[in-house]
This record gives C-alpha cells, sequence and structure tokens, in this order.
C-alpha cells in the first residue's frame, strides 16, 4: 500500500502545482488549455476519493471510482 500512497501524493503534488489557476478560453469546445486542466483535476479528485474509500475498507466502491475514472480518461 505504500506505493499506491507515493503515487496518490507524487499526483496530488502535481495538482497542488497547476491549481489554482486562470486560463483564458475562446468558448470553443476542443479548447484543450481549458479542457486538459479540467481532466487533471477531476482525475485528482477521483483519486483522493479512492484513497478515502480504500483506506476505509471500502475497496470494491474504490474499484467502481477507478472504473468510471478510466472511462472518462478513455473515451
Amino acid at each position: 500500500m505504500d506505493f499506491i500512497d507515493q503515487g496518490f501524493d507524487r499526483l496530488a503534488q502535481i495538482a497542488d502545482e497547476l491549481f489554482p489557476k486562470m486560463v483564458p478560453s475562446s468558448g470553443e469546445h476542443s479548447e484543450w488549455l481549458v479542457t486538459g486542466l479540467a481532466f487533471i483535476a477531476r482525475a485528482t479528485r477521483s483519486l483522493f476519493a479512492m484513497r478515502a474509500l480504500w483506506q476505509h475498507g471500502f475497496d470494491a466502491d474504490a474499484f467502481t471510482v477507478l472504473r468510471s475514472l478510466y472511462e472518462h480518461l478513455t473515451r
């Protein structure tokens, strides 16, 4: 579990370095400067949820969040 905790900590550190951030937007749907940061923010929140669930023994629920995150990032 130490390996997983270290991974969570590193990802949280990356998010801390990125956020909060003001990003100019043209309003285009495919604007990756905005969308990419939104994906990182959502993934980070999902990872925190998974970590809390695992720490409290809710493994099946953590895997549900993991599956949701996987589908969100690969579609």
